[in-house]
């Protein structure tokens, strides 16, 4: 593999992977968003996502693999709605990848699943019954459908965002704990998010071994937001947040991405022979990169972007 092309590069776990990706390959970041600059990763800005312009871009580009990552990608765990790049524009790169003999990878989400299971694996159906879930979904059967060779990755990312005014779930309670203040947090929801730089070398691996179909990549362990903010405080040498976790339940939690949504992600490390990080690990490495340069790869100065349609 020389080239990979993101569709969705201002995305947490599409940003996270050009900055992976970009001192060892050609990568070309395609983003709906004026602001994002990544370090060796040529940024181009997209509005139309039309099959005509999508196979004129894949057919000049020739990209070896192309990874979408709309609104899917984005956590279920983070504050605000996404306004990520709509989903269903994922099955016309999916089409395009298909004639032009490119991978093509669509990173989806846990949040299709909910409880009271609280493992998911690969075949499990666990579905989630909000309009969100149904639709991401439908567009993972739509992907396969019109490129049977396509990687289906479901996840939970957390990391450096590509702009600090667009900051992720885990950013944000970073902000909030070193500020003092106590995040307003859910304490019912449960998942095994996964550091966004942690997904993108397991993509990698999944690339070399030719993986198609649906791969879950997780966080080895089931944690909820207020759990994951106090370990994150405990990280940073800093006061344990105050959370009132007493909540009790008199029925079954609703909503997209608010139940059980931990991932099993045994398959993927049967097949790409990969450990799945603890909790402590990500949050390790997600500190070390606000200090050892990651960062500022991730939010480099650079030229305007340029247009491309």
């Amino acid at each position: 593999m020389e080239k990979v092309l993101i569709v969705g590069v201002e995305s947490v776990a599409g940003a996270n992977l050009a900055a992976v990706l970009a001192p060892g390959f050609e990568t070309v970041g395609l983003t709906s968003s004026p602001a994002v600059q990544i370090e060796n990763c040529r940024i181009a800005q997209l509005r139309r996502f039309d099959q005509a312009t999508v196979s004129q871009i894949v057919q000049t580009e020739r990209p070896d693999q192309i990874v979408f990552c709309g609104a899917a990608a984005t956590s279920s765990w983070d504050a605000a709605p996404s306004t990520g790049i709509e989903d269903q524009a994922a099955i016309a790169w999916a089409k395009a990848a298909s004639q032009f003999e490119a991978g093509f990878t669509f990173v989806s989400s846990d949040a299709i699943f909910t409880g009271p299971w609280m493992s998911h694996a690969e075949k499990d159906s666990h579905f989630c019954e909000t309009p969100q879930a149904e639709l991401i979904r439908q567009t993972e059967a739509d992907v396969r459908q019109v490129c049977p060779n396509a990687l289906v990755v479901r996840t939970n990312v957390f990391g450096w965002s590509s702009s600090e005014n667009s900051p992720g779930f885990a950013e944000t309670i970073l902000t909030s704990l070193e500020n003092g203040t106590t995040p307003d947090l859910d304490p019912l929801r449960y998942a095994s998010p996964i550091l966004a730089s942690d997904l993108a070398a397991i993509l990698l691996k999944a690339w070399e071994a030719g993986q198609a179909g649906p791969l879950h990549a997780g966080g080895a362990e089931r944690i909820n937001p207020c759990q994951f903010a106090a370990q994150l405080a405990a990280a940073m040498n800093l006061p344990a947040p105050d959370f009132d976790q007493r909540a009790r339940l008199s029925r079954p939690v609703t909503g997209f991405g608010r139940g059980e949504t931990m991932l099993n992600s045994r398959k993927a490390r049967r097949l790409l022979g990969v450990s799945m990080p603890i909790i402590d690990e990500g949050i390790e490495r997600f500190l070390e990169q606000r200090e050892n340069g990651y960062l500022k790869q991730l939010r480099t100065e650079s030229a305007a972007v340029t247009r491309v349609a």
